[in-house]
């Protein structure tokens, strides 16, 4: 592995950026020296390419990201896209019966030409006014209010953001469970307290098959990936090393082959300087 064209990747929240969400000033730094000594180094994220661009803007990114938890793969150097894992129409329209049937509401993420764009429908819901007020605040996004969802052209569509409390994502979650060709991740939001998020993407987006797609593109012949949740463990199964932050999981810890200092003691830069410096 020490010979081979070596990709290092980590996951964004809880384990690249500290507990605030930014990259702190010695990982922006060091990043940025790595990469230029040659080192290749990416990021794989559920955040949008709205949130992603404006947190880690400052590193010289040599290798694209992969965003929308993979539905996206960007190149932050040439500010274009390489890749797109659209949903189809078919599994669109199935998806948005689900949700009229729930009265379930949330963000449908387009981007097209190079472009994000973020609809909502309503702000009746609680959940739906929490995030995009804390996505204005924190990251100035804009968000264009739709008519409805059935009206906008269904394609390009990265992604659905559905928002609420815990027993109305999962009962969304289980109807979803018979619509092919897309795959539904719950999660706690990790900022915002008692809300509950339910993203779908196409069944092709997933962090995991990110990577390989940049193994086999660039020729890489090994792969470190750093997480911090056990949502994090397929990613790691599609690398060569895997590295938990300090903060992860017991579930990820045990499956790592290695642990570093957490994400508020900038681990994964700091393990990978220790790495390459042994190499």
């Amino acid at each position: 592995m020490k010979n081979s064209k070596t990709l290092f990747i980590a996951d964004l929240d809880g384990t690249l950026l500290g507990n605030g969400a930014e990259l702190s000033e010695y990982s922006k730094a060091s990043l940025n020296e790595m990469i230029g000594q040659g080192l290749y180094i990416s990021a794989a994220t559920a955040r949008t390419y709205a949130t992603a661009a404006k947190i880690v803007s400052e590193v010289n990114w040599n290798v694209p990201l992969a965003l929308f938890n993979g539905a996206l793969i960007y190149d932050m150097g040439r500010s274009q896209s390489a890749l797109i894992h659209e949903i189809n129409e078919i599994a669109i329209k199935a998806v948005l019966k689900v949700l009229k049937k729930h009265s379930a509401s949330g963000i449908l993420y387009k981007f097209e030409n190079n472009a994000q764009i973020s609809y909502y429908e309503t702000l009746g819901s609680s959940a739906v006014r929490q995030f995009i007020a804390y996505r204005n605040a924190r990251y100035n996004k804009e968000f264009i209010k739709a008519n409805s969802f059935q009206a906008i052209v269904p394609k390009c569509i990265a992604c659905f953001a559905v928002l609420g409390q815990y027993d109305e994502i999962v009962a969304v979650q289980s109807d979803l469970l018979s619509v092919a060709d897309i795959s539904a991740i719950a999660y706690k939001e990790r900022y915002i307290e008692s809300v509950w998020c339910l993203e779908i993407y196409s069944e092709q987006s997933s962090k995991q098959n990110a990577i390989n797609w940049l193994r086999e593109q660039y020729g890489f012949g090994c792969v470190v990936g750093f997480g911090d949740s056990a949502n994090d463990l397929p990613m790691l199964k599609a690398c060569d090393v895997r590295v938990a932050v300090g903060n992860a999981d017991p579930e990820l810890k045990r499956a790592a082959h290695y642990i570093c200092e957490t994400n508020e003691r900038d681990g994964v830069v700091r393990w990978i300087s220790s790495y390459t410096k042994n190499i």
